[in-house]
């Protein structure tokens, strides 16, 4: 038996992508295992128990995280083709820029950022020099690790939200699942922002999703054109029928099962409630085994629900009557991505808590 090397990643992430470049450079062959972040896998899980992350590198059943860490693993192990400088100082000299590169070059996500950005860049090209590429006349560590900078000043993400908003939520778990690297602009709807006023003129509301300076409005319409534009980890089916089906429950989610403001609302909540139950049927999720659109529109039940119900003295969801929506929540909330793009519940029990009270207070 010869030698074992797999690779878990994500074909969109940049760091994985690292990886692969310097495998090949070196002509190893390897296994590439393609991870779902919002349902990460038992090897995943076993082989980058700290982090849960990838990249992981599995060489003969050992595993090494990180980046960086695996790619001074490869030349080390792989002696073919260095991507490393042989000489101390050199090498010494290519880490310190892959350090700058990696804390200071990938950093243009906002204007303040992109400004600051120029002299970093500008030191780097002080160091290319006349180089064809930055460690001489081959490819190596610096150059691997620039291919970030290159790739992410190509694109920029901002989204315009609230944290306390169920729409902004939804957004943001898209945009996590589908591993892209945004900007999160919080906004304070009692003094709009110029920029929210002048991206979002129509309704001046908040999502708005800021792609290359394109604005786009509306949670729903941002959730389908993120899933059109990235389309890894898809988050519509591909059939059409499956489809339709999916943006059906979104539109019934968003116009009846969110409505639960008052006594009169939450009695009628039940109905809407039950045919989400049925529409689950033995389902992980609503669109099968891995989180998609209505899961993502859903966010409302998911948590918000609980916090109202809380603060209202309500128990609407209960889990006798209503268990593959319970076991559904349960499943959603884990979600490492979920978990991630959702507000603080205590800032939502507060912000709830003074509106009910304001409420009760003037009737």
């Amino acid at each position: 038996m010869g030698e074992e090397v797999k690779l878990l990643g994500l074909k969109r992430s940049l760091y994985s992508c690292r990886v692969e470049i310097a495998l090949k450079l070196k002509g190893i062959q390897y296994e590439f295992i393609e991870e779902d972040l919002s349902n990460k896998s038992p090897m995943l899980l076993r082989y980058n128990s700290v982090h849960k992350k990838v990249p992981v590198l599995v060489h003969n059943g050992r595993a090494i995280a990180e980046s960086l860490v695996i790619l001074e693993y490869i030349d080390e192990t792989w002696k073919d083709t260095p991507i490393l400088p042989r000489d101390p100082y050199d090498r010494a000299m290519a880490r310190f820029w892959v350090k700058f590169i990696d804390e200071k070059g990938i950093k243009t996500k906002d204007e303040e950022v992109i400004e600051e950005a120029y002299g970093d860049l500008e030191f780097l090209e002080t160091e290319l020099n006349d180089k064809r590429f930055f460690g001489g006349e081959s490819i190596g560590l610096v150059d691997i690790a620039s291919q970030e900078v290159l790739l992410k000043m190509g694109e920029e993400v901002k989204l315009l939200g609230l944290k306390r908003s169920p729409y902004s939520c939804r957004v943001e778990i898209a945009l996590k699942l589908k591993g892209i690297e945004y900007e999160f602009i919080e906004e304070d709807l009692s003094n709009k922002s110029p920029m929210l006023l002048r991206y979002n003129s129509v309704h001046k509301k908040v999502p708005v999703l800021v792609h290359n300076g394109k604005p786009i409005a509306e949670s729903l319409v941002i959730l389908e054109y993120i899933d059109e534009t990235w389309k890894d980890t898809p988050i519509l089916p591909r059939d059409p029928y499956d489809r339709a089906m999916a943006r059906f429950w979104v539109k019934f989610i968003d116009e009846k099962a969110c409505k639960t403001n008052d006594e009169e609302t939450i009695e009628e909540a039940y109905g809407d409630l039950e045919f989400l139950e049925a529409a689950l049927n033995d389902k992980r999720f609503f669109g099968g085994e891995s989180i998609g659109l209505v899961d993502i529109v859903a966010d409302f039940i998911g948590f918000w629900l609980g916090v109202i119900q809380e603060v209202r003295g309500v128990e609407l969801l209960k889990r006798e009557k209503f268990p593959k929506l319970c076991g559904w929540i349960d499943e959603f909330l884990g979600c490492s991505i979920v978990k991630e793009s959702l507000p603080s519940r205590e800032m939502l029990l507060a912000f709830f808590q003074a509106r009910f009270q304001a409420a009760n207070t003037s009737t």
